[in-house]
């Protein structure tokens, strides 16, 4: 047998005891192995970890009989083969004195034990030693850790079962939360399921301490501002008095109040409300009243002013007196009393009793007078002819003298004032005049001052067949015309023009951008002296202001649209109504008015109804002031509107009021 032959029959040998493959043997292939390992979980499946390697133990015992005996046949065949001697491999003779048979395959000894094949391998008289355990029951006093017995009773927290944790894989107390698995706080040495985390997972009011929930038992222990109510962390309703409205605050709950002492300084307790006295004494009352019930009544005895110096003269407490002039204006003072005059020969000289008190000469004129009394011999009384009113032009009526109207002129234009050379702020103003004045019921020019306005300036004002009367004319416009056509300058700036008449004459009066408002009235002349209007409650500073702004809605329906103008026609969608009003791609626009589209949206609007519009759908020959809709689907890509296609044209008017 050669070298070679014997080298790798030795590999084989090497390889049973070191798991290290060198090739292949004369009679199959080696047993496979090789991964390093720690303990039996590191390997494959059926695999077993032996001194840090992991085996396949079914191979090594199929395939241990092949090994035994490719061996021995090497062996023979060393015996009937002759080599080549070397210094490296060099067999004995019996000429050598050495023996002519190599020692049996059995006694072959490796380097290293083979663990589970039941041989001797290493020829130290002891077989798998060294390989460690398998499992915990080969450890009768521990744990089976790594192919190694070592002491301890558990590997996981699992494996105590009591609540202790495994240090050292010994179970022992736990000492800090850290150490108790998740979800679970050391309570008393021991890792117990956590109730809470966080004071959201406890009852409302509760607090999570340590995992528990608990109640509170100190306002420190809540936040936020919260008070510790029993035993609850709650927002208190109050704090204090101040907070309840009358009320008490009593454990931080308002309450009623039981007595006088639970209410704030100065309060009284009543019928369960701290309320403040009108008053606590005498001291607390004026003109002369005294304090009964915490109230400032009229005296009754002389009793009630609880003093000898005073009097209760006519319900109040008075001085007694040695002068008039230590009398109530007005009294006189008679036998130490001071009482209100019964004639005028009780009075001083140049004053007169009137009504029981003396009084100077009360007027000059009728300005001097109230209650729309008239001036009559130096006395403010009641008129009972016009002539007792003064001048021309007020009137007096059921004893009363009221200011009257005049026409005044300035240029060439005649309006009506108050005869006092004033003038109302708009025709409201004189249709609802302050007490004193004429009311104004017939329609006409009138002067008015609005606040914003330096001067007077005439309008015409509706006064009786509108709603009540009281609207002031800002603007009248011609339909057939684009003098206020949605883009006009006339809209957006201050420029007057036209006379202040009810006619069909177009005009822009100053009280376009100086009258405030709550309402305006749109009023479109269908036919000779027909008329329709439409009101639209909407609160502004002026028309001007409203028009320079944007979009401003109002909800008054389509249906009263409609009635402004005869056979009117709308396309049946977006139907956006207001002041400033166009659709989202600007094709019909009107500044008071509504308009429409054939869509189901606003986006390309192509109808109107109102005061001051413009379509592109029909652009040139559609009206400023009306209804204007397309006539057919054909129109400029655009639906027809409900009653077909319109272009009515009318003359409008504007008022405000």
């Amino acid at each position: 047998m050669n070298t070679l032959r014997i080298s790798f029959l030795l590999c084989i040998s090497v390889f049973v005891g070191l798991m290290i493959s060198c090739g292949q043997s004369a009679s199959g292939p080696l047993p496979q192995g090789g991964l390093f390992c720690q303990q039996d979980a590191d390997c494959p499946q059926g695999q077993r970890c032996i001194n840090l390697l992991c085996i396949d133990l079914t191979k090594i015992s199929t395939e241990k009989g092949n090994t035994e005996k490719a061996t021995k046949e090497a062996t023979k065949e060393a015996n009937d083969e002759p080599s080549i001697p070397t210094e490296q491999n060099k067999e004995t003779t019996p000429e050598d004195g050495g023996d002519t048979e190599p020692p049996p395959a059995d006694t072959q000894c490796s380097a290293v034990e083979i663990c589970g094949d039941g041989l001797d391998n290493n020829c130290n008289g002891q077989t798998d030693e060294g390989c460690g355990c398998k499992n915990d029951q080969e450890c009768p006093k521990g744990l089976c850790i790594n192919a190694k017995c070592v002491d301890g009773d558990c590997r996981t927290f699992a494996d105590c079962g009591d609540g202790r944790v495994c240090k050292g894989n010994t179970c022992s107390a736990c000492q800090k939360n850290t150490e108790c698995p998740r979800e679970y706080v050391c309570l008393t040495g021991r890792c117990k399921k956590a109730e809470c985390q966080k004071n959201g997972d406890c009852k409302s009011g509760q607090l999570c301490e340590n995992g528990i929930c608990s109640d509170c038992s100190t306002d420190a222990q809540c936040a936020n501002g919260q008070k510790c109510i029993e035993k609850r962390c709650q927002t208190p309703e109050c704090t204090a008095n101040s907070q309840c409205s009358g009320k008490v605050c009593q454990a931080f709950k308002c309450v009623n109040c039981s007595q006088s002492a639970k209410c704030d300084a100065g309060l009284l307790c009543q019928n369960g409300t701290c309320i403040k006295p009108q008053c606590v004494d005498n001291k607390g009352c004026a003109d002369g009243k005294v304090c009964k019930g915490n109230k400032c009544v009229n005296c009754t005895t002389k009793a009630d002013c609880g003093s000898d110096s005073l009097f209760c003269v006519q319900g109040t407490c008075q001085k007694g007196c040695t002068d008039i002039s230590q009398c109530a204006k007005g009294q006189v003072c008679i036998n130490n009393q001071c009482r209100a005059c019964k004639n005028t020969q009780e009075c001083p000289r140049g004053n007169i009793c009137v009504n029981g008190a003396c009084t100077q000469q009360q007027c000059a004129s009728l300005a001097d007078c109230t209650n729309q009394q008239a001036c009559i011999q130096g006395q403010c009384k009641a008129c009972t002819r016009t002539s007792d009113c003064g001048q021309a032009g007020n009137v007096c009526n059921n004893g009363k003298c009221y200011i009257g109207l005049e026409d005044a002129q300035a240029g060439n234009t005649t309006a009506k004032r108050w005869t006092n050379n004033t003038y109302a702020e708009n025709c409201l103003g004189y249709r609802k005049p302050k007490a004193g004045y004429v009311i104004a019921n017939r329609d006409g020019r009138y002067w008015i001052k609005p606040a914003g306005a330096s001067n007077p300036f005439a309008v015409y004002c509706e006064m009786d067949d509108l709603d009540g009367g009281g609207w002031t004319l800002v603007l009248k416009g011609d339909g057939t015309k684009s003098t206020f056509s949605y883009g006009s300058s006339r809209w957006t700036n201050q420029s007057t023009f036209g006379s202040p008449t009810w006619d069909l004459n177009e005009g822009k009066s100053a009280s376009y951008h100086t009258v405030p408002f709550s309402e305006l009235a749109v009023v479109f002349r269908t036919g000779n002296n027909n008329y329709k209007s439409l009101i639209l409650p909407k609160k502004a500073n002026s028309l001007y202001n409203l028009m320079r702004g944007n979009y401003s809605g109002t909800n008054v329906g389509v249906a009263k649209w409609k009635a402004l103008v005869s056979s009117a026609s709308l396309q049946s969608y977006c139907r956006r109504e207001g002041f400033n009003v166009a659709g989202d791609s600007g094709y019909a626009r009107v500044r008071i008015g509504i308009i429409g589209n054939d869509r189901n949206n606003c986006d390309y609007g192509e109808s109107f109804i109102g005061f001051g519009g413009a379509s592109r759908c029909i652009s040139g020959t559609d009206s400023t002031i009306g209804n204007t809709a397309p006539h057919s689907v054909n129109t400029c890509g655009a639906g027809a509107g409900d009653n077909g296609g319109k272009n009515t044209k009318v003359f409008g008017y504007i008022l405000v009021r």
